[in-house]
């Protein structure tokens, strides 16, 4: 069963360590999911607070893309939420 990407969104949102979703729709062909996580090391200021620099659901080619961990710890906390929406996607 393939998702809208309302319902992905919905389901993304609910899981462990996620603190918000949203839909990026600026450019046809590109759309995606932008991810916000928590992070569990790193200074402050890294990555503005947020697990991953870059993580996001592209919608086109139904991927995950997550790049720019805030460290190891953030990295083993957020792997099962990563793979869970992995699972998702297929």
């Amino acid at each position: 069963m393939k998702l809208t990407p309302g319902e992905l969104a919905d389901r993304i949102g609910a899981m462990s360590h996620v603190t918000n979703v949203y839909f990026w729709s600026s450019t046809y062909g590109k759309e995606r999911l932008y991810i916000e996580t928590v992070k569990f090391n790193g200074g402050k200021n890294w990555n503005d607070g947020l697990g991953y620099s870059e993580l996001y659901v592209d919608l086109v080619a139904g991927t995950l893309v997550a790049t720019g961990c805030a460290g190891v710890k953030t990295r083993n906390a957020l792997a099962p939420t990563l793979e869970a929406i992995r699972a998702l996607l297929v």
